[in-house]
């Protein structure tokens, strides 16, 4: 089975993907920071990551970029979904290796 890490802090969207991902047969892992999303991201090896970012402590760019400077994360395809509207945010992401931007404004009612 897939295996899907999700990096996002607010409970109520984190239900929503990992309700989402299990009903399509993920094997979900979940953290609510980046630190957390790091050391999961390293140890579980997932498939693809879904990344929120703004998170606590760490955001998510830093987030992005720390993944994709390790040799043991730097193939994973990462989602970047964000509450973020300021401009070039989208780009930014895809700049610094996120597969995908999606804003949550747009598609998470």
């Amino acid at each position: 089975m897939p295996k899907v890490l999700i990096i996002e802090d607010d409970p109520q969207q984190l239900h929503l993907y990992v309700t989402a991902f299990s009903h399509r047969e993920f094997v979900v892992e979940e953290a609510a920071n980046g630190p957390e999303g790091l050391a999961k991201a390293a140890n579980e090896k997932p498939d693809v990551i879904l990344l929120d970012l703004l998170l606590p402590g760490m955001s998510g760019f830093e987030i992005l970029e720390r993944l994709k400077a390790k040799p043991e994360t730097k193939d994973i395809p990462i989602v970047v979904m964000s509450n973020l509207t300021k401009k070039d945010v989208d780009q930014d992401a895809l700049n610094k290796g996120a597969k995908i931007f999606l804003s949550k404004a747009e598609y998470v009612p």
